[in-house]
C-alpha cells in the first residue's frame, strides 16, 4: 500500500560538476501525485528493518559449524536456508533501492552497514576448509541456490564499490583543476592540441600506427606535465585501493596484490565454490573471482564510461530525468486506475524526454548524445518500459463483424489513453535509442514485450523496434525468423500498413551494407504470399485489398500523389507502394546472385524503367506540370524505390540475364518501340502515346536539373547540410528528391565503369551521357555550397567514370581553398572536460599500471589468472581441477561474454606461460607474454619442447578442444578471434594429440555448427576483403578525380590498409595450417570434405578464393608497408602446402583443380626485388624485399607440396603446361645477383631458401619434361644459378608405402663441397654384404652413429670451444710430434733417467777417461739440450691437457651414448625374452596384470582426492634409484672404453713427466703411429688372426715345457751352470733363452765332440743330446715359427681379400638398393650415374643429418616419414624399410612401356587359356555324354 519506491543505478556514469549551477526548470510537481490517496509512511526510513536483517544474517539462522561458529559448511537444515533466502532476497532489494548507504554518489558515503552485510554474505558463500562435492540431496541443491542468489548480492555491492571510486576520482580532479586554474601554469588543455581518440583514451593500433605513436607521445607529455602532482595522484590512488571500503580488513576485497592468489580469501572462496560443478554458481565464482583480480582494470573501465556534465543546460537535463523517474514511478499506481489526470503528466513529461533527444536545428547531434547517455545513466528507460506493461486489451469484435477481408483494419483499444500514452512511450524509446548502441543492447530482450502490441490501432510500435536494431549487426544476427513472420501476418491480418513493411528495411542492411541472412529469409517469406504482401502498380481501382468505403478507391497512384497521400503519418498507400518496391531492392542489394535472379523472374527491366518513366504521367500520357498543388516530391519519392531496385537487382548483377535485359530495354538510353511490361507481370502498364519519346536517362537528367535549382534557390546553405522539410514550389520536402538523386548517381557510378552495359561507341547513349554530366556538374556547385561532402564525392566519383569511358563535359573549375578557422578560446568548462578526460588517461597509464588502449585493459589481470589456473601449486589445483572447470564454465551457453572472452585468453596465457616450467625467469615468462600480445607463436612450437607438448595435451584433455569448437559460433567477433587464436596455440606444432581430438569431435554430424561458422568466418573475411578493397579504390578514385578537376581537399589522410579485414582470416589459414601439420590425414580429409554432415564445405577452395581474392593488392600492400595482407596470403599458401602433404592425393587434385597454379604464376611475374636507391631509406626497401622472398618462398613450397609423393602425370603436366617457367628461372638467378650482393637487398638466408626451392621445382620437373620443351629452355640462360644450386642440392629416392618418391633437399652447409663433412666417411660402408637385410640395418646404424656424433660437434662448432673438433687431428699430430722430437733431443743428448744417474757417475768414474769433446759435450750442449728438452715437455703438457679437455668435451659424450644405446639394445632384448617366458606362464601373468591394473586404479582414485598433493615414497626412491642406475651405466661405459684409458694413460704419463722432472716418460705420445694407415694394417693383420697366433704361442710352450722334463730327466748335468738345477730355474731359463736364441743349445755346456762313433754313442749322452737338441730345432725353430709367419701372412691376405670383395662389391652392385650393375647398365641410366646421383650413400647420410637438424614443424611429409622410421618415439631400433630394395626411379620409368606390353601379352595368353579350356570341358562333356549312350 506504500508508494512505490525507485531504483537506483548500480554504478552512476553520469556526474555532475560541482560547480555548475543548473538552468531553472519549468517542471511543476505532479498533479496526479499530489492529489492522490494519503498513503502511509515509513516514518524511519526502514532502518530498523535494515538493521534486523543484518543481525540476522550474522546469525545464519542458527546454523553453525564444528566449533559453534556461524556456517553453512556443516548441515544445514531447510528452514534455516528458507529464512536465510528471504533474507538474501530482502536485502537485495533495499540496496537497489538504495538502503544500507545514505548518499551512495557522495564522496563522504557511509559504508559501515554495507561492510556488516559484506561479510555476512561472503560467510554464506565462504566454503574454504571444507570439501566440495556435488550432491543431489534437498538440502544441498537449496543451499546452491542460496549461494548464487549471495553471490549476486555480492557483485551488487562491488558494484557500491565501483560508485564510490569514481566518486573519488572525480573529486580529486576537481581539486586538480582547481589548483591548475589558480597555479601561474597555463591551463593543461590549452597546451597541446587534443588527439581526437581521447573521447574515450583508447585507440586500436593495429588499426592505425600513427595514432598509435601520438598516443604515446601525449601520455608521455602527460606525465610531465603531472609530475608536480605526483603525491596527490598517490593520495587518490591510496583512497581507492589500500583502504576498506566494502571490505573488512580480514576478507581484503577491496584490494589485491598480482601473484597473492593462494592467499586471498576471495580468491580461494570462488575456486572452491567451483567444486560443487553447479553451471550458474561456477559461472557466478568465475566472474566475481576474474572481477576482484581485475579490479584496477575495472576501474579504468568504468571510468571510460563516466559522463561528467558541465554545462547547465545538460545539468537541467539531469535533474528532469530524475524528476521524471521519480514522477513515472509514482504515476504508475493512478495510471493503472486510469485516473486522466495521471495520463496528461506523464503524457507531458514523455513528450518533453523526447524533445531533448531529437534532432533539431537548437538540438545538435552533440547535445541528443549527450542526452540519451544521461537517460541511459540514469536508467530512465526503466519506468517507461514499466508502463508499457500495463495491460492494455483490444477491441475484437470489429475484427469478427467484418465480412470482407479487405475492410479489416487493425484492432481499436479498450482504452484509448493508455494507447496514447503508449504511443508516446514508444516515440521516446525510438527517439532514446536511435544511433546509442548501449540503449539498443538494453532495450533489445523487451522486443517480444513491443511486438504485443503490434496490430492496435493508431500505436506505432514498428518504428521503435526498428530502430532497436538498427546498424547494429551483433542485434540483428539474433533476430529470429518468428519476428519476422509475426509482422508479415500482422499484414495478412490488418491490411497494407507501410511502418509494418518498412519494419524489415532495417534488418536488411546495416550501415549500407546487405545483410545475406535475412536478405534470403525475408524474401523466401515473402514469396510465399507475394501478391498480398507486395503492391508494385499503386492502381486502387479495382484492388481487393482496400475497402470499398475507402474514399481512395479508384485511385491511381498519380491521383494519390496529388492528394497527399504520401504525406500521410499511417495508412499511405503511396507509402506501402514504396515500401514494397524498396524492401525488394534491399533484399536484392550487395552480391546476393539468388535473389537478384527470383526478382528478375518478377520484375523485368522494362518495367522498372516503365514505372520510372510513368509516375508523374496521367494515363493519356500527359505529364504532371511543376506548380500549384502538385507534390512533385511525391514523385520522387516513388521513383527512388524503383531506381534502387533496378540499381541492385540488374545494374549491380553480372548475370548474363540481367546484362542482356539491360541492352534489350526499350527507354533506358532513348526511346525504342516494343512492348511495354506483359500484362500478367506485377507492375506491368500501359503508356500512352504522348510519353513514347521520353527516355529513362532524359528523366534522370531533368531531375537531376530541378533539385540544382531548387538548392540554388536556397537562401543559404542549411544547418549541417539538412535539407529534409523543406518545402518550396516544386514540393514539400526537398530531401526526398535530394534522396532520391542519389540512388540516380549511384546507379550511374555502377553503370559507366562497365563497358556491357554502356556502349561508349553508340552516339545516341554518348549524347545522353553526356547531357547528363552537364546537369551532373551543375548540381556538384550547389552540392558543395550546401556542405554536403559525402553527396559532392559520390558526384565526383560519377564524373571520373564518365571520364573514364570517354563522355565529354564541363570540366570542374578550380575551387578556392577555404580558410581554416582560427580555434575560439576553450572556456572553463571545456577545459574542465577535456582535462578530465587527461586525468583518466594518466592515472590509468601511470598508477594504475593499465593499458588503456581498447581492449588491452585486462592485459595484466589475464596474466595473473593464467599464472594460477595454470599452476598445480595454486589452490585446489594439484591436479588442474580448478582450470578443467574454469574450461568447463566457458563452454556453458549462458556464460558470461565477457567472462567468456576474456577466460579465451586466459587459457591461451597458460599456454604461453606455462606456470609450472621450471628454469623460467620471470623476465623471460614476460618476454612469452609480449609475444603472445604481439600474436607471435610461443617460443617452444618451433623446437617442439616436452613441456609446451604436455600443456598443449593438458589443456585439450580439460576441454579445450570442445571449447574452440564451441566458441566458434559465438556472435561477437572478438570472441571468434579469440578462439581462433587459442586453437592456433593449442594446435602449435602440429601437436598430434591436440589433433587427434579435434578430429574425434569434428569427424561426426554433431559439428555441423562448428563448420558452418567457420565458412561463415571466411566467407565475411573474404567479403569484408572485397568491401576493403572498394573502399580503398573508392578513395583513391575519390582523390585522382578531385586532383584532376584541379580541387583540394584538406586534411587527406592515408589510403585504408587491408589488413583490418585480413585478421580474421589470417587466423583461420593459421588453425588449418596446424590442424594440417604432420600429415594429419583424417584433418586433411574432414577440411576438404565433411562426409558425415548434412551440408559439406571444401576450405581449401574457399582459401584458393581468399588468395584469388587477395592477388591483386599485394602489390599495393607492399608499397604502402602493410605487413597484415602479404602475411594472410603467405599464411593461406602455407595452410595449402600443408593440407597436401602426406601425400593427400585427394587434397592435391581437389587443389589443382582450382586457378592456383595461375595464381602462383601470376606472382612470380610481379615480384621482383628492388635495390635501395641511394640516399633513400633503406629499411623499408629490405622490408618489401623480405616479405616478396617469403610469399615467393611459401607459393614453392605449395608447389613442391604439389609435387611431393605424386602419383600419376596429371598434376606435373598441368603445372609444366600453366607456369611461366621462364619467369622461375629469372627468379632464382635473382637470387643470386642478391645474395652476390650481400645484405643490402634483405638477408642472405631467405634469399637462399627462396632459390633452393626454385631449383627444387625445376629439378623435380625436369624428370616429366620429355621431350625438353620447358625446363631445360628455361634454365639454360641461368646456367650459373643452376650450377650454384645443384651444388647445394641433395636427392635421395625413398620407399613410402611400396612406392618410391623422389626427395630434394638442401644440403646443411657443413656437408656442401668444401665443407667440414666432404668426407668419405668410409665407417658407413662397415656393413655385412651377405645379408641384404643386415646390411641395410648396419648401413643405417652407422649413419645414425655418425650423424649423432655430428650434430654433437655441430654444437661444439658453434661455441668457442670449436677448436675441439676442427683442430683434433691438429692437437694429435702436435702431440706425437713434440713427444719424438723431446726423444730425439734425449737421445742426441745422452740423457740418463734421474734414477740411473749414481750408477751412470760411478760407471764413468771407473771406466771412462774424457776427452775434450767429452768435456764440451758435457759442460756446454747437455745443458742446453736438457733444457730444450724441459721446454718441449712443457709444451707437450699444455698440448696433452688440452687434447684431454677436447675429448672429454667432443668424444667422451659420443662414447658415452653409443655405449649406453648398445646396453639398452641388450635391455630391451633381454626383455623381450623375460616378456615371452611370462607370457608362457600364463595364469601367472594375467595375476600380475590384474594386481598392475589394481594399483593403477588405486592410484587414480587418489589422484582424485585434493589431499594427495605428493608422489609416494617408494615412487621417490625408485625415481632415485633410476637415476643412481642410469649414472652407474655411463659411468661402465667410460670405464669399458679403450680410447678413454688411451687418453687417461696419455695424461698421467705426462703427469709423471712433469711431476718427476723425469721427460723421458713423455712417451706415450708416440703411439699414436699406431693409428697410422700403414701401421693400423699390420695391428688389424695381427688382430685377424690373433687367436691362432696364441694358440700357437701356446703350442710352442708345451713343446718348450716337454723338451725340459727330457732335459732336466735325462742331460741334468750337461746344463749350464746356474741354467736348470731345479724346475723354476730350468723354466726361466728355458723360456727366457730358448724361444728366441738357437734352441736348448743355449743354456747347455759347451759340446765336446767325440773323435769316433763308439765314443760318441757311448759316452756323456752325446746321441741323445744332438736328437733331442735338433728335434727341437726342428720342432719349434722351424716349424712353429714358420706357422706363425704364415698366420700373419695369411691375415694380411685376408684382410687383403676381404677389401677387394667389399670394393667390388662396391663396383658391382648399388650399396643402397642392391641391384647389380648389369641391370642398371642395360635397363638403367647407367650404374656410375646411378650411384652418384640416385643412390649415392653419402646423400642418403646428408639426408638424415637434415632431417635431424630440422625441427618438426618445418619438416616435409616425406622428411617426416623417414624421420619417424629411423628415429621412432619407442626405444625400438630404427627402420631401414625406407631406403629403396632393388629398385630405382629411373628403372621403374625405363620398365613402364615393357611392363604395359608384358600386361597385355599376359592378357592375351589368359584369354586364349581360358578359350582352350572351355574347348577341352566342353569336348570332355561331349565324351562323358556319349559314354552313358553306350549299351
Amino acid at each position: 500500500d506504500r508508494d512505490p519506491q525507485s531504483s537506483k543505478p548500480q554504478v552512476l556514469y553520469t556526474r555532475t560538476w560541482s560547480k555548475v549551477v543548473p538552468e531553472k526548470s519549468d517542471l511543476k510537481a505532479s498533479a496526479a501525485v499530489s492529489t492522490g490517496a494519503t498513503l502511509p509512511v515509513c516514518t524511519n526510513g526502514f532502518v530498523d528493518l535494515c538493521e534486523h536483517i543484518l543481525e540476522g544474517l550474522g546469525t545464519l539462522g542458527g546454523a553453525v559449524d564444528n566449533d559453534g561458529r556461524p556456517s553453512l559448511n556443516v548441515s544445514p537444515t531447510y528452514g534455516q536456508l528458507e529464512l536465510i533466502s528471504a533474507q538474501i532476497e530482502m536485502c537485495d532489494t533495499l540496496v537497489d533501492f538504495g538502503y544500507y548507504t545514505e548518499n551512495r554518489d557522495a564522496i563522504e558515503v557511509n559504508f559501515d552497514q554495507v561492510q556488516g552485510l559484506f561479510a555476512a554474505v561472503f560467510n554464506i558463500v565462504d566454503t574454504r576448509g571444507f570439501k566440495c562435492y556435488p550432491s543431489k540431496r534437498r538440502e544441498a541443491l537449496m543451499l546452491i541456490a542460496l549461494r548464487s542468489e549471495a553471490l549476486k548480492l555480492l557483485i551488487r555491492m562491488l558494484n557500491l564499490r565501483a560508485n564510490y571510486r569514481i566518486s573519488v576520482m572525480l573529486d580529486s580532479w576537481e581539486h586538480f583543476f582547481q589548483t591548475l586554474q589558480t597555479a601561474p601554469l597555463q591551463p593543461l588543455s590549452q597546451v597541446q592540441a587534443q588527439p581526437s581518440f581521447m573521447m574515450s583514451f583508447s585507440v586500436d593500433t593495429s588499426a592505425d600506427a600513427d595514432t598509435f605513436a601520438l598516443m604515446t607521445t601525449y601520455t608521455a607529455y602527460l606525465a610531465d606535465r603531472f609530475a608536480p602532482f605526483k603525491d596527490q595522484f598517490l593520495t587518490c590512488v591510496n583512497r581507492c585501493f589500500h583502504n576498506n571500503i566494502i571490505s573488512s580488513p580480514e576478507l581484503r576485497a577491496d584490494s589485491y596484490n598480482p601473484g597473492e592468489f593462494n592467499s586471498d580469501p576471495i580468491i580461494t572462496s570462488m575456486i572452491n565454490l567451483m567444486g560443487f560443478h553447479d553451471t550458474q554458481l561456477t559461472g557466478q565464482a568465475c566472474a566475481l573471482m576474474m572481477r576482484h583480480m581485475a579490479q584496477r582494470t575495472r576501474v579504468t573501465e568504468d571510468l571510460k564510461l563516466v559522463q561528467v556534465l558541465v554545462t547547465p543546460e545538460a545539468v537541467k537535463v539531469y535533474h528532469e530525468t530524475e524528476y521524471a523517474i521519480k514522477v513515472l514511478t509514482a504515476l504508475k499506481k493512478h495510471l493503472s486506475a486510469d485516473r486522466k489526470e495521471a495520463y496528461e503528466e506523464a503524457d507531458i513529461l514523455l513528450k518533453r524526454l523526447t524533445t531533448y533527444i531529437s534532432l533539431a536545428p537548437d538540438n545538435l547531434s552533440e547535445i541528443v548524445s549527450q542526452n540519451q547517455k544521461i537517460m541511459l545513466n540514469r536508467e530512465l528507460d526503466e519506468p517507461v518500459v514499466d508502463l508499457l506493461r500495463l495491460n492494455l486489451e483490444r477491441d475484437l469484435t470489429k475484427r469478427a463483424a467484418c465480412t470482407d477481408e479487405s475492410e479489416v483494419d487493425a484492432d481499436p483499444p479498450l482504452n484509448t489513453q493508455r494507447r496514447d500514452l503508449f504511443q508516446s512511450c514508444y516515440d521516446f524509446l525510438l527517439m532514446f535509442c536511435k544511433g546509442n548502441a548501449s540503449a539498443q543492447a538494453k532495450l533489445f530482450p523487451l522486443i517480444g514485450v513491443f511486438q504485443d502490441h503490434v496490430g492496435i490501432e493508431k500505436l506505432n510500435v514498428a518504428d521503435t523496434i526498428c530502430e532497436i536494431v538498427r546498424d547494429n549487426p551483433r542485434l540483428i544476427a539474433q533476430v529470429p525468423e518468428s519476428l519476422f513472420s509475426h509482422f508479415l501476418q500482422a499484414i495478412l491480418t490488418w491490411g497494407r500498413k507501410a511502418r509494418w513493411l518498412r519494419f524489415f528495411e532495417a534488418f536488411l542492411e546495416i550501415g549500407e551494407q546487405p545483410f545475406k541472412r535475412n536478405q534470403d529469409l525475408l524474401l523466401r517469406l515473402v514469396m510465399d504470399n507475394f501478391e498480398e504482401l507486395i503492391d508494385l502498380a499503386c492502381d486502387y481501382t479495382k484492388s481487393r485489398f482496400l475497402p470499398k468505403t475507402d474514399p481512395r478507391t479508384g485511385r491511381r497512384r498519380l491521383d494519390l500523389i496529388r492528394e497527399g497521400d504520401h504525406r500521410w503519418k499511417v495508412r499511405s498507400l503511396v507509402k506501402y507502394h514504396y515500401s514494397s518496391v524498396n524492401t525488394l531492392a534491399l533484399c536484392a542489394a550487395g552480391k546476393n546472385a539468388v535473389c537478384q535472379a527470383r526478382l528478375m523472374a518478377y520484375v523485368r527491366m522494362d518495367t522498372i524503367v516503365d514505372q520510372i518513366i510513368s509516375v508523374p504521367l496521367h494515363p493519356d500520357g500527359k505529364r504532371e506540370a511543376v506548380g500549384g498543388d502538385f507534390d512533385w516530391d511525391g514523385v520522387y519519392y516513388v521513383r527512388k524505390a524503383w531506381t534502387k531496385l533496378m540499381l541492385n537487382v540488374y545494374i549491380t548483377s553480372l548475370d548474363t540475364r540481367s546484362i542482356s535485359s539491360i541492352q534489350n530495354a526499350r527507354r533506358l538510353w532513348v526511346w525504342r518501340a516494343g512492348n511495354g511490361g506483359r500484362p500478367h507481370e506485377p507492375g506491368a502498364i500501359d503508356l500512352g502515346k504522348e510519353a513514347e519519346g521520353s527516355s529513362l536517362m532524359g528523366e534522370f537528367a531533368l531531375d537531376i536539373t530541378t533539385l540544382a535549382s531548387r538548392l540554388k534557390a536556397l537562401p543559404g546553405p542549411p544547418p549541417e547540410g539538412v535539407v529534409a522539410g523543406i518545402r518550396d514550389v516544386v514540393g514539400w520536402d526537398l530531401g526526398i528528391h535530394m534522396e532520391y538523386v542519389v540512388e540516380v548517381l549511384k546507379l550511374l557510378s555502377k553503370l559507366f565503369p562497365r563497358p556491357d552495359l554502356f556502349d561508349s561507341s553508340d552516339e545516341a547513349h554518348m549524347s545522353v551521357a553526356s547531357e547528363l554530366r552537364e546537369t551532373i556538374s551543375l548540381l556538384y556547385y550547389q552540392v558543395k555550397r550546401c556542405k554536403r561532402v559525402k553527396d559532392s564525392m559520390l558526384i565526383i566519383e560519377v564524373l571520373a567514370s564518365m571520364t573514364d569511358r570517354g563522355v565529354k563535359g564541363v570540366t570542374l573549375a578550380l575551387g578556392e581553398d577555404e580558410e581554416e578557422e582560427e580555434p575560439a578560446e576553450k572556456t572553463k568548462e571545456v577545459q574542465f572536460a577535456d582535462g578530465w578526460r587527461d586525468f583518466k588517461l594518466h592515472i590509468s597509464h601511470e598508477f594504475l599500471r593499465v593499458d588503456p588502449e581498447e581492449g588491452k585493459t585486462m592485459i595484466r589481470s589475464i596474466k595473473d589468472v593464467a599464472m594460477m589456473l595454470g599452476s598445480s601449486t595454486s589452490f585446489r589445483n594439484n591436479h588442474f581441477q580448478a582450470l578443467g572447470e574454469f574450461i568447463g564454465q566457458l563452454k556453458e551457453d549462458k556464460c558470461d561474454r565477457l567472462v567468456q572472452l576474456n577466460g579465451l585468453k586466459v587459457v591461451r596465457a597458460i599456454l604461453y606461460l606455462q606456470p609450472d616450467r621450471k628454469g623460467w625467469s620471470p623476465e623471460f615468462r614476460e618476454e612469452e607474454y609480449e609475444r603472445m600480445l604481439r600474436n607471435d607463436p610461443p617460443s617452444d612450437e618451433d623446437t617442439g619442447a616436452v613441456e609446451f607438448v604436455k600443456m598443449q595435451e593438458l589443456v585439450s584433455s580439460l576441454g579445450g578442444v570442445d571449447l574452440v569448437v564451441t566458441c566458434m559460433g559465438a556472435q561477437e567477433k572478438d570472441t571468434v578471434m579469440a578462439t581462433l587464436m587459442l586453437s592456433v596455440a593449442m594446435l602449435g606444432g602440429g601437436n598430434k594429440a591436440v589433433q587427434d581430438r579435434f578430429a574425434e569431435i569434428l569427424g561426426p554430424a554433431s559439428s555441423q555448427k562448428f563448420f558452418i561458422q567457420l565458412h561463415q568466418v571466411m566467407e565475411d573475411g573474404i567479403t569484408a576483403l572485397k568491401d576493403q578493397k572498394k573502399k580503398i579504390k573508392q578513395r583513391a578514385a575519390e582523390n585522382l578525380a578531385m586532383a584532376n578537376a584541379g580541387l583540394k581537399k584538406k586534411n587527406v589522410g592515408a589510403l585504408p590498409s587491408l589488413g583490418a579485414a585480413l585478421k580474421y582470416m589470417t587466423e583461420v589459414m593459421k588453425m588449418m595450417r596446424r590442424m594440417c601439420m604432420g600429415q594429419h590425414k583424417a584433418l586433411q580429409d574432414i577440411l576438404r570434405k565433411q562426409r558425415l554432415n548434412k551440408i559439406s564445405y571444401n576450405f581449401f577452395d574457399e582459401a584458393v578464393n581468399y588468395l584469388v581474392t587477395l592477388e591483386p593488392e599485394i602489390k599495393t600492400a607492399l608499397k604502402n608497408s602493410d605487413g597484415v595482407t602479404v602475411e594472410g596470403a603467405i599464411r593461406g599458401f602455407l595452410m595449402l602446402a600443408d593440407a597436401m602433404r602426406g601425400p593427400n592425393s585427394a587434397n592435391q587434385h581437389s587443389i589443382a583443380s582450382n586457378a592456383l597454379f595461375d595464381l602462383v604464376d601470376r606472382f612470380m611475374v610481379k615480384m621482383h626485388f628492388e635495390l635501395p636507391p641511394e640516399g633513400a631509406e633503406k629499411d623499408e626497401t629490405r622490408w618489401r624485399n623480405t616479405m616478396k622472398s617469403r610469399l615467393k618462398t611459401a607459393c614453392t613450397i605449395c608447389l613442391v607440396a604439389f609435387l611431393e609423393g605424386v602419383e600419376g602425370n596429371a598434376i606435373p603436366n598441368h603445372l609444366l603446361t600453366t607456369v611461366q617457367w621462364t619467369a622461375i628461372a629469372s627468379q632464382m638467378e635473382a637470387c643470386i645477383k642478391c645474395m652476390e650482393k650481400g645484405g643490402r637487398y634483405m638477408d642472405t638466408t631467405l634469399l637462399y631458401e627462396e632459390g633452393i626451392g626454385y631449383y627444387f621445382i625445376l629439378k623435380f620437373l625436369k624428370h616429366y619434361d620429355d621431350e625438353h620443351q620447358y625446363i631445360v629452355p628455361a634454365w639454360r640462360p641461368h646456367i650459373k644459378a643452376v650450377r650454384y644450386f645443384a651444388q647445394r642440392t641433395g636427392y635421395v629416392e625413398i620407399d613410402r608405402d611400396h612406392r618410391l618418391e623422389r626427395v630434394f633437399f638442401a644440403l646443411p652447409q657443413s656437408c656442401i663441397p668444401g665443407g667440414p663433412l666432404d668426407k668419405p666417411f668410409s665407417e658407413m660402408y662397415d656393413a655385412d654384404r651377405g645379408d641384404a637385410d643386415k646390411k641395410n640395418q648396419m648401413y643405417l646404424d652407422n649413419m645414425i652413429r655418425l650423424i649423432e656424433r655430428e650434430n654433437h660437434h655441430s654444437q661444439i662448432r658453434a661455441s668457442w670451444l670449436a677448436f675441439t673438433v676442427t683442430r683434433w687431428d691438429n692437437i694429435c699430430t702436435a702431440s706425437f710430434c713434440l713427444s719424438l722430437l723431446i726423444h730425439i733431443v734425449l737421445v742426441l743428448g745422452a740423457y740418463v733417467p734421474f734414477w740411473q744417474r749414481p750408477k751412470f757417475d760411478l760407471h764413468m768414474a771407473a771406466h771412462e777417461t774424457l776427452s775434450e769433446a767429452d768435456v764440451f759435450f758435457t759442460t756446454t750442449l747437455q745443458p742446453i739440450l736438457d733444457i730444450v728438452a724441459w721446454v718441449l715437455c712443457g709444451l707437450l703438457s699444455a698440448t696433452v691437457v688440452v687434447r684431454f679437455v677436447s675429448f672429454v668435451h667432443a668424444e667422451l659424450p659420443n662414447i658415452i651414448r653409443v655405449g649406453v644405446e648398445e646396453e639398452e639394445v641388450d635391455e630391451a632384448e633381454a626383455d623381450d625374452d623375460h616378456t615371452l617366458e611370462e607370457e608362457e606362464g600364463g595364469e601367472e601373468v594375467e595375476e600380475v596384470e590384474l594386481f598392475a591394473a589394481t594399483k593403477t586404479l588405486v592410484l587414480h582414485v587418489q589422484a582424485d582426492v585434493d589431499a594427495f598433493a605428493a608422489l609416494p615414497e617408494d615412487e621417490k626412491f625408485e625415481a632415485a634409484e633410476n637415476a643412481v642406475r642410469s649414472r652407474t651405466k655411463v659411468l661402465r661405459v667410460v670405464l669399458m672404453s679403450n680410447w678413454f684409458w688411451y687418453e687417461v694413460l696419455m695424461l698421467l704419463t705426462m703427469a709423471f713427466a712433469m711431476g718427476l722432472r723425469e721427460p723421458s716418460f713423455a712417451f706415450w705420445p708416440l703411439f699414436e703411429m699406431c693409428f697410422w694407415k700403414g701401421s693400423r694394417t699390420v695391428i688389424d693383420a695381427i688382430k685377424f688372426n690373433a687367436g691362432k697366433m696364441i694358440q700357437t704361442f701356446l703350442l710352442g710352450l708345451l713343446v718348450m715345457y716337454i723338451w725340459l722334463l727330457f732335459g732336466i730327466w735325462i742331460l741334468y748335468d750337461q746344463h749350464a751352470p746356474d741354467m736348470c738345477t731345479n724346475m723354476f730355474q730350468c723354466f726361466s731359463s728355458y723360456f727366457y733363452l730358448t724361444m728366441r736364441g738357437d734352441g736348448v743349445k743355449d743354456v747347455m755346456t759347451d759340446e765336446v765332440f767325440s773323435k769316433n762313433i763308439i765314443d760318441y754313442a757311448v759316452e756323456g749322452n752325446m746321441l741323445v743330446r744332438t736328437f733331442w737338441d735338433m728335434t727341437y730345432q726342428f720342432v719349434f725353430l722351424y716349424i712353429l715359427i714358420a706357422i706363425i709367419t704364415g698366420i700373419v701372412i695369411d691375415a694380411f691376405g685376408g684382410l687383403r681379400d676381404e677389401r677387394d670383395a667389399a670394393e667390388d662389391d662396391l663396383k658391382t652392385s648399388c650399396f643402397v638398393c642392391n641391384l647389380d650393375r648389369f641391370t642398371l647398365d642395360q635397363k638403367g641410366p647407367g650404374f656410375d650415374k646411378h650411384i652418384a646421383i640416385e643412390h649415392n650413400p653419402r646423400n642418403y647420410f646428408f639426408f638424415l643429418l637434415h632431417v635431424k637438424m630440422l625441427p618438426r614443424s618445418k619438416l616435409t611429409s616425406q622428411e617426416s616419414y623417414v624421420k619417424d622410421m629411423v628415429w621412432p618415439s619407442s626405444k625400438k631400433p630404427g627402420s631401414y624399410q625406407w631406403l629403396p630394395r632393388e629398385k630405382t626411379l629411373s628403372l621403374t620409368e625405363g620398365d613402364e612401356e615393357e611392363v604395359h606390353m608384358q600386361s597385355i601379352i599376359e592378357q592375351v595368353v589368359d584369354q586364349r587359356l581360358a578359350a582352350t579350356e572351355s574347348r577341352l570341358l566342353a569336348a570332355i562333356a561331349a565324351l562323358a555324354g556319349s559314354r552313358k549312350t553306350v549299351p
